[in-house]
């Protein structure tokens, strides 16, 4: 089963903001699709960094309640709950295309602890995202048709 077989079933528009986006802008855009678990950093077209919704609780939670990481998480999270900007807190971008086996789909779900993928083109533009239940219920499929 490939990416382009599942990647329309929960998630239909993938949110997209740009480096400079405000942090409060950033997660209006999750709230405004409650599907949404990845924000994607987009300039010029091109797919620049990822923001996973964790980064975005971590954020909320020390802006809004003064709520800090355990001691020894605090220097790997510091960056991000102080982020103002997209850019502040994106991660490098992970992606796959709508050929992609799912399986690599998932191993990079599973290796990158994320639970959304762009999907792009050639060209690097988004064109889609592969939320992970649309993976998991990919492999259900999968496993009821005995493949």
């Amino acid at each position: 089963m490939k990416v382009k077989d599942v990647c329309k079933w929960i998630s239909l528009k993938p949110a997209v903001v740009s480096p400079e986006t405000p942090i409060e802008k950033v997660i209006e855009k999750v709230v405004e699709d409650p599907t949404t678990r990845s924000v994607y950093v987009v300039a010029n077209g091109k797919l620049m960094g990822v923001i996973p919704i964790s980064h975005l609780m971590r954020i909320t939670a020390f802006k809004f309640s003064g709520i800090l990481p355990e001691h020894d998480e605090l220097k790997k999270h510091i960056k991000s709950i102080s982020a103002n900007t997209a850019a502040d807190v994106m991660l490098p971008p992970l992606q796959v295309h709508l050929e992609d086996a799912l399986e690599d789909a998932l191993k990079l779900v599973i290796d990158n602890n994320v639970q959304e993928l762009p999907i792009v083109d050639n060209a690097g533009n988004i064109i889609g995202d592969l939320n992970s239940l649309e993976i998991l219920m990919g492999f259900w499929e999968m496993k009821k048709d005995g493949v």
